[in-house]
């Protein structure tokens, strides 16, 4: 593996400007405000070095030896060893040569951009802002833009309070045309100049935006990046106010106090009038956006060279227009959450994996390589997102060919769904690729997505095989398998992931090799097997209201399961769940005492299961599809065998219903989960406990079961994974928490 080069940033420095130039001169003057001749001076500042502007720097700093210092330094070539002891001509100069000392080494380009007042001070501050940073390229490796078109005049008025409020709507404005700017340069915020007033509100929007901010204390001797703070808009206040504030917004070129007198109007949405469209774009934006979405994830990605940052791009895209309403279809809701906020989850463990194991987590997808290659972590992130998409899958095959026969009704059997949702995924992926993948599924750089997203979603479930030997699905994922596909076609898809990709892809030029599709497999599987934690029943109430519900639907279908006579091998085992069940109370899912009834349920669910699907395979041989004698003419066996099905559909979903109470009641005992390194490639896994009243003496067990589990997950990807990365489960010690 050759040495990883660091990728170097391009920075776009947005720099609020004041009037710091005007300092007091040795003899007790204002530099430029006992200048009469200051529009003349800014009509001649636009020189560099041989400007009266830059003779004015010079004259006004004799008598203060640290500043004539720094202009000393723009005719010498000799670089000093500290910028500590010099005080430059402007704030804004002040912060961004402190800040380069520090960061030159990562800095390959800085664009300087300057928002000035439209005040003549101001403006000349930023002229020799301009004029100094051009004139010192030599003190830094770094390549220094800002030229004439880089100095903004900004509109910003402090005689009253109204001029205040849209003076802050302007400079917002600008902000977001700087921020908004395509190509490879990172916004950064340099406050350290301009009215304090407005610092305040730039220091804001920065915060909000999650954008890098910096400031310098007058003569300090370091640039700091202030302190970030995950804020946001308030989307709930704002909703509140929805209606008022589209209603202010629309009103062009008016002030809109003829609304604010009759209506009444909050004193919030009166003092945000003239930033009301930008409110408005921020609120439409925000309610469409899931909680989370795993940013630091994305992050590594951005970061991984102009190709990561490209691939970057195109997933937030994704995410944002194609991925984040996918699970509206989701055939079993009454299960623990496999929607958005478990892939949020697992871009989250993904991110600490990296924080606690970087290096390993490098090589094992590629980032260590020479130049660096991102696209193994875009198909982790894309795999992460889509893997478990299968649980929305109404029918199979999930496109039906038109005039064909019927395709098995999957909605109508839940637990068929759960079951095969990793190969229904990769069903949904290829057969509606612009879909999942956008108009872009079949263009460079991104085919490579639209092709191995459905290998990796198939294979990340622990009975599929990765390198060597046949997978060994459960008795229940065989018989709903066989059923759906035929067992010569499902022979097909228990083969080595590593034997199907070559087979499949072989020929085809892609970015990485099988290895690759290997490791990004195995993380995939151990990374999906580590959400786990309480978050995954949402809250105490949803886990109430869900229970409460789920009760009452599957006593509702119970009900109506009455008017049907059932195969022996379902009656049996149903009366065992029946009576089972009757013994059991949502309070006890919920207080954690849930136990000597889960493995009746557990086993007279599996037991009903099998019977289903023996019954309907039954049928499937009795009316077979005259296309394809694998599989049943579903639209006959519904007519014809009306009965029978919907019994066999109804007793599917009560099962199914009574057996997620199982699962509620494991997810609900762990806390959260944290990886942590233990030494150069062992990571333990620790599962921190709810809260103490949450705990009982069935939670050790619990816990127990779950370490089992994961390094169970682990064990079936260790020869994958192990180069690199050993994996551990245990619980942690250090105390129970909400």
């Amino acid at each position: 593996m050759g040495a990883r080069t660091v990728d170097k940033k391009h920075v776009r420095m947005i720099c609020t400007v004041g009037t710091s130039f005007n300092y007091r001169c040795n003899d007790g003057k204002n530099l430029l405000w006992d200048n009469k001749n200051n529009e003349k001076l800014l009509q001649e500042s636009e020189g560099g070095l041989d400007s009266p502007l830059c003779e004015l720097m010079r004259t006004g700093a004799m008598g203060n030896p640290r500043r004539l210092k720094a202009i000393e330094l723009l005719d010498s070539q000799a670089l000093p060893q500290t910028f500590d002891e010099f005080t430059f001509p402007t704030a804004e100069i002040q912060t961004l040569v402190h800040w380069l000392k520090d960061n030159r080494e990562q800095i390959e380009t800085l664009h300087v951009v300057l928002l000035p007042s439209e005040d003549v001070p101001s403006r000349l501050t930023a002229h020799a802002a301009r004029i100094y940073l051009n004139a010192a390229q030599h003190l830094f490796p770094t390549r220094i833009q800002c030229g004439l078109e880089d100095i903004l005049p900004t509109k910003i008025e402090v005689a009253d309070r109204e001029k205040f409020l849209r003076s802050v709507a302007v400079l917002f404005e600008e902000f977001d045309r700087q921020v908004d700017q395509k190509g490879p340069e990172q916004p950064v915020f340099c406050t350290s100049g301009g009215y304090k007033s407005i610092v305040a509100f730039a220091v804001m929007y920065a915060q909000l935006h999650s954008i890098p901010c910096l400031y310098t204390f007058e003569n300090g001797p370091q640039a700091f990046e202030l302190m970030h703070i995950p804020l946001g808009y308030a989307i709930g206040t704002l909703d509140e106010e929805i209606s008022l504030l589209k209603a202010i917004g629309s009103r062009k070129g008016q002030t809109g106090e003829d609304l604010e007198s009759n209506l009444g109007v909050p004193q919030w949405v009166s003092d945000t009038r003239p930033l009301a469209p930008m409110l408005i774009k921020s609120y439409e934006r925000g309610r469409r956006q899931p909680c989370g979405t795993g940013a630091a994830l994305f992050d590594r990605l951005r970061n991984a060279g102009d190709r990561g940052r490209h691939l970057a791009q195109h997933l937030e895209r994704l995410l944002a227009e194609n991925w984040a309403e996918l699970w509206m279809g989701d055939q079993i809701p009454e299960t623990v959450e496999h929607s958005r906020r478990h892939s949020k989850r697992l871009m989250e463990f993904a991110s600490n994996l990296f924080r606690c194991a970087g290096p390993q987590m490098e090589a094992l997808l590629n980032l260590g390589e020479d130049p660096e290659k991102p696209e193994l972590l875009a198909l982790l992130i894309a795999s992460i997102y889509l893997h478990d998409i299968g649980h929305t899958a109404l029918s199979f095959p999930v496109r039906p060919t038109p005039g064909r026969c019927t395709p098995f009704p999957l909605g109508l059997f839940p637990s068929a769904v759960r079951e095969v949702h990793h190969l229904l995924t990769g069903e949904l992926l290829r057969q509606y690729p612009e879909r999942f993948f956008g108009e872009e599924h079949d263009s460079e750089p991104f085919r490579f997505l639209k092709l191995c997203v459905p290998f990796l979603s198939e294979h990340h479930r622990g009975y599929t095989a990765l390198m060597d030997g046949d997978g060994k699905p459960s008795e229940l994922i065989g018989s709903v398998g066989k059923l759906l596909y035929g067992e010569e076609k499902f022979k097909e898809t228990l083969r080595p992931l590593k034997v199907r990709f070559e087979e499949a892809l072989g020929n085809v030029d892609l970015p990485f090799t099988a290895d690759g599709i290997l490791r990004a497999a195995a993380l995939l599987r151990v990374i999906d097997g580590c959400d786990v934690q309480s978050d995954r029943v949402i809250s105490r109430e949803y886990l109430r209201a869900r229970l409460d519900r789920t009760q009452d639907e599957a006593k509702f279908l119970s009900a109506q399961l009455e008017a049907f006579a059932l195969p022996q091998q379902i009656a049996q085992p149903f009366s065992d769940l029946k009576q089972a069940t009757s013994r059991l109370d949502v309070k006890q899912v919920l207080e954690g005492t849930f136990v000597d009834e889960g493995e009746a349920i557990k086993k007279s669910c599996k037991a009903i299961y099998l019977g289903v699907f023996q019954a309907l395979d039954a049928l499937r041989q009795k009316h077979p599809s005259p296309e394809d004698q694998a599989r049943g003419d579903w639209g006959k066996i519904q007519t014809e065998e009306a009965l029978s099905f919907a019994g066999l559909s109804l007793a599917n979903r009560v099962a199914f219903k009574w057996e997620q109470f199982l699962h509620f009641y494991k997810h609900q005992s762990v806390g959260f989960v944290l990886p942590v390194r233990e030494s150069d490639k062992e990571v333990s896994v620790r599962l921190y406990p709810v809260d103490a009243t949450m705990c009982n003496k069935n939670t050790a067990k619990i816990m127990e079961s779950i370490e089992q589990d994961i390094e169970g997950e682990y064990k079936k990807a260790k020869s994958v994974l192990e180069e690199h990365l050993i994996l551990k489960a245990r619980t942690s010690t250090e105390g129970s928490h909400d």
